[in-house]
């Protein structure tokens, strides 16, 4: 008995918000690690805030493994915070919060041994064809249901109402560490001089 073993692709295009990021060293590592393969089309700045930040695009590319009359496949990603501004606490007096929301990604599916794109012609796309996002091919958007539109993450942000006491105690730590400092420097210039 002869089985034709079929390689199909799973494209996962996730949008990450400007109040998140997700890190590319963080994803060479887990290709080097779990042979998760992305690609990330833009210069990601782990550094910038929320508000300087500009949303973008993460494309993951898994083959789907045959379980049963099932393809499937699992994946984990990275996704990180990004500072935000402070806010006024809420009317309750609770601390204040940034709600970020990441959206349902877009699944793509290539079958190139079962011509897929060709069938199913109403749904096809033109993505990146693998990692290293030199070359576009034709996928076919798989739609899907799920319960809710995306996942909403709150994160602590600082009391704008503390801004003036956190300045006056950064000034004086700061203040006072330089003046360690210098004198600890003239201490060692005049020992080595002696």
């Amino acid at each position: 008995i002869f089985i034709l073993q079929c390689r199909c692709q799973l494209l996962v295009e996730e949008t990450i918000p400007r109040g998140a990021y997700v890190d590319p060293d963080e994803m060479r590592d887990l290709r080097f690690k779990t042979g998760l393969r992305s690609f990330i089309p833009v210069k990601v700045d782990v550094e910038k805030p929320e508000f300087d930040s500009e949303a973008f695009r993460v494309y993951i590319f898994r083959t789907l493994k045959v379980r049963e009359n099932l393809r499937v496949t699992s994946i984990q990603i990275p996704v990180n915070m990004r500072y935000h501004k402070p806010g006024p606490p809420s009317s309750d007096g609770s601390p204040p919060m940034a709600t970020i929301k990441i959206p349902n990604p877009r699944l793509l599916l290539a079958c190139p041994q079962e011509d897929t794109v060709a069938n199913c012609s109403g749904r096809k796309v033109t993505a990146f064809c693998d990692e290293t996002g030199s070359s576009k091919c034709e996928w076919i958007n798989l739609p899907y249901k799920i319960n809710v539109a995306s996942v909403e993450v709150s994160i602590p942000v600082g009391n704008s109402e503390h801004t003036s006491l956190v300045v006056g105690v950064t000034t004086l730590v700061t203040c006072g560490a330089t003046i360690y400092l210098i004198i600890t420097m003239f201490r060692q210039v005049k020992h080595k001089t002696e």
